[in-house]
């Protein structure tokens, strides 16, 4: 019951609470990896809320397949996942392009015929004037200024 609360459940991955305590616990150098998916509620619109949610559960598998064992992965809120990567810089750049290949690559048309999905991600780490969470959400809002379906790092 006690895991229960710390899981989101429509993806099964971490939640908030989660993310608060896998902070408070972390020894090592933060990164955070924001993920959010592109045009959303068009999905949502276009196909359904249930493709829709068939796609954060999608996104949600790709996040536990291509991080690292380390890595703590929560839904951050509606479209919005965040991956906290303990160990570095490089670590968690790699973590973001391999997730941002990794939805490029995936066969979206299983889930709805015609549905294609991407990502927009920001990669932050923590530095002396703001946490890694903050550089890794300003980096998404760049990201997306940018044209959306691209990573970047703060």
């Amino acid at each position: 019951m006690g895991q229960a609360a710390l899981l989101d459940p429509l993806t099964g991955l971490g939640n908030r609470q989660m993310m608060t305590s896998a902070i408070d616990q972390g020894g090592e150098e933060l990164s955070a990896v924001f993920v959010d998916v592109d045009q959303f509620k068009e999905v949502n619109d276009r196909y359904s809320h249930s493709v829709g949610d068939e796609v954060l559960r999608r996104i949600a598998v790709i996040l536990r397949t291509h991080c690292r064992s380390g890595d703590v992965p929560v839904r951050y809120g509606g479209d919005e996942f965040l991956i906290l990567v303990f160990g570095g810089h490089d670590a968690a750049e790699e973590v973001a392009a391999r997730l941002h290949a990794a939805v490029r690559s995936a066969p979206w048309g299983q889930a709805a015929p015609g549905l294609e999905v991407t990502v927009s991600v920001g990669v932050g780490h923590t530095v002396a004037s703001r946490g890694a969470i903050a550089a890794a959400d300003a980096a998404l809002y760049e990201a997306k200024r940018a044209g959306r379906d691209r990573v970047v790092t703060v």
